[in-house]
This record gives C-alpha cells, structure tokens and sequence, in this order.
C-alpha cells in the first residue's frame, strides 16, 4: 500500500485509504474524498507505469542515437582525414587512428545502432511492453557497459589484431551477461527487492574494480592521461548508476528519475573518450607519446641490454630506426603481388603518388626475435644504396603488422633473367 501511495502522490493521483471494504482517496485538495474500487487503484497505477515507460523509451532512444551518431560521425571524420593523409597531408595523418582500431568503432555503431533503432520504432508506436521485464532492462543497460569494457580489454591486449578484438569483444559479452543471467535467475526465485538489490550491487562492484584498477595502474599503451580520462567517465556512470538504484529502494521515484536521465545522457558520450583513447594509443604505437621518451631513453642508457619485448620493445624498434620510418597514414596497400610463409608483398602508394612494393609481416607476436630481425633487416636496407639494388623507402609500424616500403620494379628477377637471355649483350650489375 505504501508503494502504491507514493507512485500516486508523483503523478498527482489520489492518495487512497483503506477503510473496510471501500478505498478512500484523497485528491489534490486534502478535504475531498472519494471512492476507487481496486479495480480503478490497478488501473490508474497502470496508466502511471506507461507514462513512465513511454518516457524512458525517449530517453534511451535520445542516448543510443548520440552514441550511434557520434560513432558513425567519427568514422565518416577518421575515413575523410585518412585519404587526405594519403597525399602527404600531415595534419590530416596527426588525426587518424590505426587502420587495426577502426573495426572496434564499427563494432560500437553497430551495437548503438542495433538499440536505437528499436527504441525509435518501439517510441512511434507505443510498445513498451518490453520495458516492463527485469531482464530487459538490464539488457539495455548493459549494451552502453560492453562499450567499456570492449575497449578496456583490448587495451589490455598484446597485440592489435583482429583476433585480439575478437578476445576482447568475448571477455565484455561475458562479463555484460552474467548481470542479465543474474537478474533473470532473482526473478525466476522471487528474490526479494533487498536480495536484488545487494546482488546487483555486488554485480557492480566488479565491473568497477576494472576501472579503479586502470586509473590508479595504466597499461603501457596510450597516454596515462586519456586510460584515467575514460577510467573517469566509466566511474561516473557506475557511482550514477548506484545512486538511482538506492533511490529507487528507498522509493524516491522523482529523484531516481532525474538521475537516471542524467546518467544516461553522460553514458551518451562514450564514443567521444573512445576515441581520444584510440587516438593516443595510435600516438603511442608511433613512437610520439610522452611514454616514448622514457624508452628512448632507457635504451641510449642500457644499450648493452636485451630489447625489450611487446609493445615497449617495439618503441626501441621505433627509435632505432626513427629518420626511416614512415607514417602508416601516408601508406596505402592497394593490391597483393605476391604471398610468402612469413610476409606478403603488396603494390602500395606512398603520399599518394609514389608507387611502391610494401612487405607485410604479421607476427602472431612481437617478440624479442622479430625485433631484432626487424631492425637488422631495415638497418640492412638502409646501408645499401646503389642504382643495381631496389631503393628502400623506409619501415612503416601499422600494429598488428610491420612494413618495409621498397621502390616498385617493374616485372620480377625471373622476368629480368628471361629477357636478358633474349638480349645479344647483358648490361654490367655494377657501374661503368
């Protein structure tokens, strides 16, 4: 009864007092009284739960469609300074992110337009009969955390390939659907509002311990300012998230409502945290991030050491070999020219113009190994110039894989050593 009187008092319906066999309600002015049978009590709780019902579709649709919005309007931004970066544009190239990180920001614009779409067809025509199941709701709740935790796992990844954003995208399903799974077994049990409420939050609480964890001990990947950036931002929405869920205990519906608008509308904007978080991992893989420094450092220090390996290993690789290395925004594979056991060679543009033979290695992992054969093999092509000898452009780093950019001959040594048995005279390999 005390549930149904306050839900009544925020809708400005009656206040209703049992007496006997009848229902008193008290309307706005206390000194009127009035009679509802049970039957209108039901009916007008139901016509309040509606309202709000129709309301929360319009909220949920307002904030996937920003996600949605935002995450295409990001790929429409990354594609058009991608192929201006093309031709030799600098600018443009400080503004994309890895070729390896774009697939993760179609993975969230599918997934935001996925849920939008069926809001904003649900809203124009009144379904909200979903909305009224448990399990439901913390469907929707949970499609805006798996775009947190797909990305904190790939950063927490070895590699950027395509397999590690398949882990990663498996590691957030996983942790998104035991809520759901959680809450469908509490209703299936009749759990209490209390039980629900201490397993919820408990559920919670570990999702959290991802993010305190992140801001107070960084990966070494991206900068140490953007990972707290969106450490922040997830934290946020989680302690928003508590605050409604102890006011609807409390069954403070005005306030709880107000909050969960809020923390839906700041949920809205995780694509933009995303993507400063992608884009400095990208600075970080170029060698340009503040942690670049300390490694470039370390190794002029320790210069007697073993490399280092993973993804630090790779920025010595970076600093070795920094006046040769060329931008992965100024580099497009265009087709496959040949496919080998350890690399494939592509037919390629450098700033647009330069036609160039590209050698791709994928490495399953960066290790100690192909570090070291990575950088003897460029200081190697670096050392050799001569008008007999294809001339080396330079390493392009384009995690997962890594490039060594030749000039473009034409035909192959098998089609030279045809023509040259055609020929009366062979010409010298070495000058006159």
């Amino acid at each position: 009864m005390e549930m149904l009187t306050l839900i009544l008092s925020l809708c400005n319906f009656p206040i209703m007092e049992f007496n006997g066999s009848a229902l008193t309600a008290t309307t706005v002015a206390p000194h009127a009284m009035t009679t509802l049978s049970p039957a209108q009590l039901k009916s007008m709780a139901d016509m309040y739960w509606l309202k709000q019902f129709q309301i929360l579709q319009i909220v949920y649709t307002v904030s996937y469609g920003i996600m949605f919005g935002l995450s295409m309007s990001l790929l429409v931004y990354l594609r058009r300074n991608r192929s201006t970066a093309y031709k030799g544009n600098a600018n443009a190239a400080r503004k994309v992110i890895l070729p390896s990180f774009e697939p993760l920001f179609w993975v969230i614009a599918a997934l935001t337009g996925v849920y939008f779409c069926y809001f904003l067809a649900a809203s124009s025509i009144d379904y909200v009969t979903p909305v009224t199941i448990s399990w439901f709701t913390e469907t929707v709740s949970q499609g805006r955390q798996f775009t947190f935790f797909v990305v904190a796992a790939f950063l927490l990844q070895k590699s950027v390939s395509r397999p590690a954003l398949v882990r990663s995208m498996v590691i957030a399903a996983v942790i998104t659907v035991i809520p759901i799974i959680s809450v469908r077994i509490l209703d299936v049990k009749a759990a209490s509002t209390q039980t629900s409420f201490a397993v919820t939050c408990l559920l919670r609480a570990f999702d959290t311990m991802w993010f305190v964890w992140m801001l107070v001990r960084p990966v070494s990947r991206a900068s140490v300012r953007t990972q707290r950036e969106f450490a922040l931002f997830a934290l946020v929405y989680y302690a928003s998230s508590y605050v409604y869920a102890v006011l609807i205990l409390m069954h403070n519906y005005t306030d709880s409502a107000m909050v969960v608008f809020c923390t839906v509308i700041w949920a809205s904007f995780a694509p933009f945290f995303v993507w400063r978080l992608l884009r400095a991992d990208t600075e970080h893989w170029r060698g340009l991030s503040e942690r670049a420094c300390e490694f470039q450092q370390h190794f002029r220090e320790n210069q007697g050491m073993q490399e280092i390996v993973s993804a630090q290993g790779l920025h010595v690789l970076l600093e070795m070999h920094r006046k040769d290395l060329i931008d992965f925004a100024h580099l497009e594979l265009q087709q496959v020219l040949g496919v080998g056991a350890s690399a494939n060679v592509y037919r390629g543009k450098l700033h647009s113009s330069i036609q160039v033979a590209v050698k791709v290695y994928s490495p399953t992992e960066i290790s100690e190994s192909t570090i070291l054969e990575f950088s003897q093999e460029a200081a190697l092509c670096t050392a050799l110039k001569h008008p007999n000898i294809v001339l080396f452009h330079g390493m392009c780093i384009c995690p997962p894989s890594i490039c060594l950019v030749y000039e473009l001959c034409r035909g192959s040594l098998e089609d030279a050593l045809r023509n040259s048995l055609s020929n009366d005279h062979t010409e010298p390999l070495w000058p006159k």
